[in-house]
């Protein structure tokens, strides 16, 4: 027969592993969480959601996105430039199109 000790020991681990198995699950949105942008929510939940324009937006809102997306993605040179179009940078200087480290127009990459 098992010391008391052990026997405690294990009754302990048993119950200790027992309360693991009520972690939450992440898998469903919380409450109110599914449409979390009220009105401005867009139907779209993968990878190209930030590309889309506010569902809400006006006929010509949409076109002042489409309008911003295109410098958005749009190379970029250095000003003052021979072009009177689209010249400067970003704040960091690092790259030539704001696409370039906002990818899938969210975020910039981390710092390395």
């Amino acid at each position: 027969m098992p010391s008391l000790p052990l026997r405690l020991s294990l009754l302990l681990l048993a119950l200790g592993l027992g309360g693991c198995d009520d972690a939450p699950r992440f898998t469903q949105p919380e409450p109110g969480e599914a449409r979390s942008g009220g009105d401005t929510t867009v139907g779209k939940a993968d990878r190209n959601a930030f590309s889309m324009p506010s569902a809400n937006l006006s006929p010509s809102r949409r076109l002042d996105f489409s309008v911003g997306n295109s410098f958005f993605r749009s190379p970029w040179v250095i000003a003052p430039s021979t072009t009177t179009a689209r010249d400067g940078l970003g704040p960091l200087f690092n790259t030539n199109a704001c696409q370039n480290c906002h990818i899938k127009d969210g975020r910039g990459h981390p710092p390395a």
